[in-house]
């Protein structure tokens, strides 16, 4: 537009304030068809590449991609840095949730209790973390101004991406922390009556009928506990890789 008006200056007032309606209103019409280009590949590419793959798939925009939705880029960015953000803060939480080698004889955990302990403590920072990146990300699509050809396809994406593993992440963390003071409740006991137990079969055996009855309400609330976290995972698990 700034080289047609370039152009038309070299003509006099005369000429010029005649023909400014119909040259204004080419480029005008021309940006808004632009727009709404954008906007459909914005809408198709989530429609494709996001949407049409269940669960938490970030692609890769390529240049053509890029070039093809224009700003939209920026709203795509806000999926994106959740994803980053998250995977940031959550870098621990597998091995949280395994702090102990498998197949650990039961009576040798207490000498994994200071994994138990950081792995224990771990679980309110990912929860912080979650909370704060979904806040950032909540607050940067509050900021949006999205065509109806857009909106409803980005707020789908946006509860794939970010609602559905953030309301996961949620339920799982305070599970795993129950599941982890009964861990510890476990080796505690192990710790004070290590003298009065023995293995059998790969599990515990008290002689005293008081201590056995002690150990077994620990073991079944840590089972309970356990079993918690494991349906909870499979959630976790559904939302990011959509199986």
């Amino acid at each position: 537009m700034n080289g047609i008006l370039a152009k038309m200056n070299l003509l006099s007032r005369r000429k010029l304030l005649p023909m400014l309606a119909f040259p204004l209103v080419l480029p005008l019409a021309g940006c808004g068809d632009r727009e709404a280009d954008r906007a459909r590949a914005f809408a198709d590419f989530l429609q494709k590449r996001v949407l049409d793959r269940p669960g938490v798939h970030i692609p890769v925009l390529s240049d053509e991609e890029r070039a093809a939705i224009g700003p939209y880029d920026a709203a795509f960015a806000i999926l994106k840095g959740y994803n980053d953000d998250l995977t940031a803060a959550l870098r621990e939480f597998g091995d949280a949730l395994h702090p102990a080698p498998k197949n650990v004889p039961p009576l040798d955990l207490p000498q994994y209790k200071p994994d138990l302990l950081k792995a224990r403590d771990f679980f309110p920072r990912a929860s912080a973390a979650v909370d704060s990146a979904f806040a950032k990300a909540e607050a940067a699509r509050a900021q949006l101004k999205l065509p109806e050809l857009v909106k409803a396809k980005y707020d789908a994406a946006f509860n794939q991406l970010v609602t559905a593993p953030a309301n996961a992440l949620r339920e799982i963390v305070p599970l795993s922390i129950a599941a982890m003071n009964s861990e510890i409740a476990v080796v505690d006991f192990i710790e004070a009556h290590r003298a009065e137990l023995k293995p059998a079969g790969g599990k515990i055996h008290a002689s005293k009928p008081g201590l056995r009855k002690q150990l077994e309400t620990l073991l079944a609330d840590y089972s309970a506990s356990f079993a918690k976290v494991q349906a909870s995972r499979r959630k976790l698990e559904l939302a990011v890789q959509g199986d």
